[in-house]
């Protein structure tokens, strides 16, 4: 009985041992390679690491990389398209023993993104996922349960203390949105995604909320369920139906909105009202709203104010 006691002692303190040295059976540089692949994978363009990351084990099973850069989209001036002061990478624990590394999260903090549409048609942030590289004769021959794939899936990306410039050339419209602090969960690009966090823009803040059924229905055009949630001093909405996007994108749901200042929430949308309208108070409208955003159509509308 002692022997198999002590049996059993052995063969976990061998497993903890093996988990504790997995992280290092890798070298620091296949991290940041397999995170600028992915990535690059993902969005289509060049991802710049400047050093290789640090390797971390509590509290996730990662690496920290410092200074990353995503390149701009081609014919755009602004030296990047979005940069992190760092970026956290949490790997999976069982795909090491296979010397793999599959990302669980990334985390990126500090840095910006500039957004900027300078045509109708024409933006920086319409990305074009890379190709996937064609397999080599070995990978063909290989058996489908046994050939290499590759999944550039991020199931977790969280933003920290980030800063979003809006830039909109077409109407002349400038945005600043800083801090921002989101999470945005995806397991598939078929599967339920959502994002959850607040926005600072010109200096008022923004909780949201939102979800969405599939990505691939969305960036396809093709219908898919949607979510959202937007509170703020000025405002606040909700609806619930579905979303297309396309050249004119289109919603179809119900909405719920509220505001005990329609006077400063117009302007801050930059909305010109020739009359004051401050005399309204609380107002409240729910209903239907339909058809692509250039020409929507609200029904059963629902509206009250209150003020003394």
């Amino acid at each position: 009985m002692k022997k198999f006691i002590f049996g059993l002692l052995a063969i976990f303190f061998v497993v903890i041992g093996l988990l504790a040295a997995a992280p290092f059976l890798i070298p620091s540089s296949t991290y940041g390679r397999v995170a600028e692949e992915q990535l690059e994978a993902m969005l289509g363009r060049d991802v710049t690491l400047a050093s290789d990351p640090s390797i971390t084990i509590f509290p996730r099973l990662g690496a920290t990389i410092e200074n990353v850069e995503i390149a701009n989209a081609e014919g755009f001036n602004d030296p990047y398209f979005a940069r992190a002061d760092s970026l956290n990478v949490a790997v999976k624990w069982l795909p090491l023993f296979s010397r793999q590394v599959e990302i669980a999260s990334l985390r990126f903090d500090g840095g910006e993104i500039l957004l900027h549409q300078r045509t109708a048609t024409s933006n920086n942030w319409t990305f074009t996922p890379a190709e996937a590289p064609e397999p080599t004769e070995e990978e063909s021959d290989a058996p489908s349960e046994t050939a290499k794939s590759f999944d550039a899936i991020i199931p977790r990306a969280e933003f920290t203390n980030m800063r979003v410039q809006y830039v909109d050339e077409v109407s002349g419209a400038t945005y600043d949105a800083n801090p921002i602090n989101l999470v945005a969960r995806l397991d598939g690009l078929d599967a339920p995604a959502s994002i959850d966090g607040d926005i600072t823009v010109n200096y008022e803040r923004f909780d949201i909320s939102a979800s969405l059924s599939s990505i691939n229905a969305m960036t396809s055009g093709a219908s898919t369920d949607l979510q959202a949630d937007v509170s703020s001093q000025l405002v606040d909405l909700s609806f619930v139906g579905n979303a297309a996007l396309g050249t004119d994108p289109s919603i179809n749901g119900e909405f719920e909105f509220s505001s005990n200042d329609l006077q400063a929430l117009t302007g801050f949308a930059n909305i010109p009202i020739e009359q004051n309208i401050t005399a309204l108070g609380r107002t409240r409208a729910s209903g239907r709203i339909a058809g692509p955003v250039s020409a929507l159509q609200i029904s059963s509308l629902t509206a009250s104010q209150n003020a003394s």
